[in-house]
């Protein structure tokens, strides 16, 4: 199926773009990315994305751990976007163990 082979090779489309190529190689390129959202939406990435949205949601160490592992991978990908968007959104949030203490009280 194109969209699960689609996911691999758009950073090194996007990382191409950036390297100033020649102006056919960057409409040849353009013309990659211009792809529908329903190719680049596939269901192992929505799963993936959805994995990430529950660990952000855990948000124990271990969880925060592996955000952080996701959140250094290659830059364009959907799933370290992801990951970055939950640990900013995560840094914003109050502590979990001031949530906790309050419930014991």
């Amino acid at each position: 199926m194109i969209s699960t082979r689609w996911q691999k090779p758009q950073p090194a489309v996007r990382q191409g773009l950036e390297a100033r190529p020649t102006p056919e190689v960057r409409r040849r390129l353009e013309a990659l990315l211009q792809t529908p959202a329903a190719v680049s939406r596939s269901p192992d990435l929505l799963r993936r994305l959805r994995a990430i949205s529950v660990l952000e949601r855990i948000a124990s160490k271990d969880a925060r751990q592996l955000l952080i592992t996701l959140a250094g991978g290659v830059a364009h990908a959907p799933e370290t976007q992801a990951a970055k968007a939950a640990l900013e959104r995560s840094a914003m949030r109050p502590e979990k163990l001031n949530l906790e203490t309050k419930r014991k009280q």
